[in-house]
């Protein structure tokens, strides 16, 4: 069922160079708190590879501005000032993130040509919001293995950080996008990522969720003594194991169906009342996969394997779980 077109206002902030790296425009004075995570993930994260047409992506929570960031960085070559970046700042109230259903809202970041236009940065956006998922380009199966991948490892390991190897950087943002739309709105809110990082940087930068790492930036090997983190090689896809049957499913049901289906409706009724936030996830989606594909209805044990995930995952409440069984 087709949810109602809604117009979602977005505040913007522009970050970029004046006597330093500082706030320059905006539609709003952001908090102290948030002021300083800005200021920090605004300017250059790892240097660039290709300089011509760089630009990448990040997205990250602030609470104490009850907001959730995009952001886009461009190099500022026209500086004289080597390292120079434009930084955009798209705003989503916590309120509005629900309404965010496509991935054009990536189309409101526009690159400042000079110092001139920063006072263009002073109003607020609009998004209007249709009642589907219109991937265009990113909705594409030609992304499943990879989508996959990440999946599977971001689930499977929720407590690690996930750093993907990648050797094309429009195709990082649009894995994380996908990454994002595909979450219930309680675990967009707590989630991040940056699509433009270096290994030396993993350590003492924020700790994101999902960090893709071009392969021309790499200086040593991906096998990292990092223990937080978890690696993925895009670059080699014939060497990925063979994944486990809820991420290879869970992946494609969303780039053929987007929301059109019940996926979304069981994620965002039974994920909104966990705790565990990406920990959940691994276990809604291989409940799903059991009963859309019909194999937990044939097993006369389907309400003790059930009460085995309860068990094994505490915070995963009793209410969902019986209002599954119920549904049976």
């Amino acid at each position: 069922m087709m949810s109602e077109v809604s117009n979602v206002v977005i505040n913007q902030l522009l970050y970029g160079y004046d006597d330093g790296h500082r706030l320059l425009s905006g539609s709003l004075k952001p908090d102290s708190a948030s002021a300083k995570i800005l200021l920090s993930l605004s300017d250059l994260s790892s240097r660039p590879f290709n300089t011509s047409k760089f630009s990448y992506v990040q997205g990250f929570p602030l609470p104490e501005l009850g907001s959730y960031a995009f952001t886009k960085t461009w190099l500022a070559s026209e500086m004289r000032r080597p390292g120079c970046v434009w930084t955009q700042v798209l705003l989503i109230d916590f309120s509005d993130i629900a309404s965010i259903n496509e991935t054009s809202f990536v189309d409101l970041f526009k690159r400042p040509m000079s110092i001139e236009e920063i006072d263009g940065y002073k109003e607020t956006l609009e998004y209007s919001s249709k009642g589907r998922a219109s991937f265009v380009e990113y909705k594409s199966l030609i992304y499943l293995d990879e989508f996959s991948k990440i999946i599977y490892e971001l689930y499977n390991y929720p407590k690690k950080k996930i750093v993907v190897k990648s050797y094309n950087r429009d195709e990082s943002v649009k894995l994380a996008l996908l990454v994002w739309l595909q979450q219930w709105p309680k675990l967009r809110r707590n989630f991040s990522f940056n699509t433009h990082s270096a290994m030396k940087s993993l350590e003492s930068r924020r700790k994101f969720d999902l960090e893709f790492i071009d392969e021309n930036l790499m200086t040593g090997s991906f096998d990292s003594d990092i223990k937080e983190c978890r690696y993925v090689d895009l670059t080699e896809l014939s060497e990925f194991p063979n994944l486990e049957n809820w991420a290879s499913h869970i992946a494609f049901d969303f780039l053929v169906h987007g929301r059109e289906r019940d996926l979304e409706k069981f994620f965002w009724r039974y994920g909104s009342e966990t705790e565990e936030g990406r920990a959940s996830f691994k276990w809604l989606a291989i409940l799903w996969s059991g009963l859309e594909k019909g194999d937990l209805y044939k097993k006369s044990g389907f309400i003790k394997h059930i009460k085995s995930l309860n068990n094994r995952n505490s915070n995963i409440t009793k209410v969902y779980l019986d209002g599954i069984a119920r549904e049976i």
